[in-house]
């Protein structure tokens, strides 16, 4: 009879522990300086004609698109699982040497309505001495309200640096990503077993580290003065080769430790995922800004096709639309 009791635990209580990870741990453009409003605003007012740019710039505005995990980084944004409405107010600030810092909130269109769900702060290099060569690096920390939602960035730490060569009409460039983080799950179970109820929780902790690189050649298309003396458009079309790597462990804290052991024991709950290393996707980046006087209205774009083994989406799209205030 016990015999019968334990199988029925295992069955009720694997249903429980071994739910498929969310899409999160399967885990900007390839030009870091080229995607960042702050150093294009500088490039714009020597490209207008002024003999140097700002030794310092203010940047305030805001964004709404369904970009989530990465300020910078579209392979991680393009494995979100998440497409719902997304609204980003900004703050930048950037220095003529370079540095800069900008901070953000995410605003997501949820069930229960639109609300705060993490905060980031990027702070940010760029090196643009050298008209051969554009290189830049950045680090972001989210801050993240509830782990357990499904609305936030399971990566809290996020550095990204690349490096262009400009000299060329195509533009190669490479860029590296190094991400962790975590996000937490809660499932829970009410039932009845032989006459006796139970109820059975699992909060599970998955801490994710991942490494991106891509590898991408485009071109910046410059057109000035098109209504006005003072304003440009720039387009930037890119073609991504993506790769990446990664880990995941996993933490269960529940009220049935010895079927969690059981179920451990025979190989039903995974403690590491490891992915291994590879090239498994290509996207299409596309950057606009048009600037007149001191506004900025940037749409961007980006389409990856996961050509790699998947059960998911193959083709993701992420899409930003942004408008801000130089000054």
């Amino acid at each position: 009879m016990m015999r019968y009791v334990v199988i029925g635990w295992l069955w009720l209580v694997g249903g429980i522990f071994s739910q498929p990870l969310m899409a999160q741990v399967e885990s900007d453009s390839n030009q870091l300086s080229r995607t960042d409003s702050m150093a294009l605003a500088q490039e714009l007012a020597l490209l207008l004609g002024s003999s140097s740019s700002p030794t310092h710039q203010f940047f305030v505005g805001t964004s709404i698109g369904n970009r989530l995990f990465s300020v910078r980084n579209n392979r991680l944004n393009s494995r979100q699982d998440t497409r719902e409405l997304v609204l980003s107010p900004q703050l930048s600030y950037a220095h003529r040497s370079g540095l800069g810092i900008s901070g953000s909130l995410n605003l997501v269109n949820q069930p229960t309505g639109m609300g705060l769900t993490q905060w980031s702060i990027t702070p940010s290099y760029d090196y643009r001495q050298d008209s051969s060569w554009a290189v830049g690096v950045a680090y972001t920390y989210f801050g993240v309200r509830d782990f357990f939602s499904p609305y936030v960035s399971p990566i809290q730490h996020d550095v990204f640096a690349s490096v262009s060569y400009q000299k060329w009409w195509l533009q190669p460039s490479v860029a590296l990503g190094y991400s962790a983080g975590k996000f937490r799950e809660f499932r829970s179970k009410d039932t009845v077993i032989n006459t006796v109820r139970r109820f059975i929780y699992d909060s599970t902790t998955y801490r994710l580290r991942n490494l991106t690189v891509q590898i991408g050649v485009g071109h910046r298309f410059d057109w000035l003065g098109l209504v006005h003396p003072t304003d440009a458009l720039m387009i930037t079309p890119s073609i991504l080769l993506m790769g990446s790597g990664g880990q995941t462990t996993i933490q269960h804290r529940t009220n049935a430790p010895l079927l969690l052991n059981a179920l451990n024991r025979r190989g039903r709950i995974p403690r590491l995922i490891s992915d291994q290393f590879a090239f498994e996707s290509v996207g299409l980046n596309i950057d606009m800004q048009y600037m007149i006087g001191n506004w900025s209205f940037s749409p961007q774009f980006y389409g990856d096709y996961f050509f790699g083994s998947t059960t998911g989406k193959r083709f993701t799209t992420n899409v930003q639309l942004g408008v801000g205030y130089f000054f």
